[in-house]
């Protein structure tokens, strides 16, 4: 019976994911929405001047606000794409992996906490989306001189 304890070794893996996923999943909704309602608390303390300035920093500007509400409400939403922007990444099998490889392709393994989890997967970060822009244009950036 060698194939049945691989069949066995590999159900094993493959629950042992599903577990981990499901707990990472909880802990870290529970984790994302207490950062979302601190985050929102902030900038609900934060002055309209304030707001504005916050605003003008991912490049916006509300000139239909009429009420301190509609700035907190846009800096919210503004700070929400730019957590959003920044996750990014795969799993995928470690180099000269041998079983449970097919597990890291697995949409229950596309979490970094459960990748990471795993001995045989590792996470690949997917490139910042500016750096992708740069990339695509085909001239490399060149940094200011100053005199």
């Amino acid at each position: 019976g060698g194939w049945i304890s691989l069949v066995f070794e590999r159900m094993r893996a493959f629950v042992w994911c599903l577990l981990l996923t499901i707990a990472l999943s909880t802990s870290s909704s529970a984790l994302e929405g207490q950062e979302e309602e601190s985050r929102q608390a902030d900038a609900t303390k934060m002055s309209v001047k304030d707001l504005k300035a916050a605003l003008k920093e991912y490049g916006l500007k509300c000139k239909a606000c009429s009420d301190k509400g509609e700035f907190v409400d846009m800096l919210n939403a503004a700070r929400a794409e730019e957590a959003r922007k920044q996750v990014g990444g795969s799993c995928r099998p470690r180099e000269g992996c041998e079983q449970g490889c097919d597990l890291c392709s697995s949409q229950s393994s596309q979490a970094q906490g459960v990748c990471g989890a795993m001995s045989f997967c590792e996470w690949a970060a997917a490139a910042p989306a500016a750096e992708k822009e740069k990339g695509s244009r085909g001239a490399p950036a060149t940094p200011k001189q100053t005199a």
